[in-house]
Formats: C-alpha cells, structure tokens, sequence
C-alpha cells in the first residue's frame, strides 16, 4: 500500500484519477473512478454470462451433434457465440 495516490485510469470511461487504493473502485485488475463505472461494468459483464447461457439452451442440439462429429470445441464455441469453457461444461455435462 503507497502513501501517495497513484495515478490510475477507468477501465469503463478512460478518465485519468488519482486515488489511494483504499479509496477507488476495482474488479480483479481492472480500476474505476467512481461507483457509477464500476456498476457498468458489473452490468456489461452480467449481460454477457447470461447471453452464453441462453446461448448453451438454445443451441443445444446443434452443440451436441458437433460434438459427436468431433468438431473442434473452439469452432462449435465461435459458430454458437459462447465460451470454450462453455462448451467444455456442457461436453461434460453430456457424457455424465
């Protein structure tokens, strides 16, 4: 922990601030200036696990008959629009 406030930009509106480390906002690596930034992006971040989600239900026969063809994860993963580790969970959910 500094003495000194360390110079620090937002991760969601770029704006440039100085601030203690006990008194800005963070999520994992990232930094913001103020309460409303760190909201958005809790938001944008809660949008797109949801997305996936949806995603996963909707094409999930599609997903699993890739999956028996052998199609590389990543490709299944990138024609759907979810993670790898999305399909990953569901490859195993379905040979459970």
């Amino acid at each position: 922990m500094s003495l000194f406030p360390t110079e620090r930009s937002c991760a969601i509106c770029g704006k440039e601030f100085m601030g203690y480390e006990q008194w800005v906002f963070k999520r994992g690596d990232e930094w913001f200036c103020s309460w409303g930034c760190l909201r958005q992006h809790d938001q944008k971040t809660r949008r797109k696990r949801l997305t996936a989600r949806r995603l996963d239900r909707r094409e999930r026969s599609e997903v699993a008959k890739l999956l028996e063809m052998g199609v590389n994860p990543q490709r299944i993963a990138d024609k759907v629009g979810v993670s790898v580790q999305a399909i990953m969970y569901y490859k195993q959910k379905a040979e459970a």
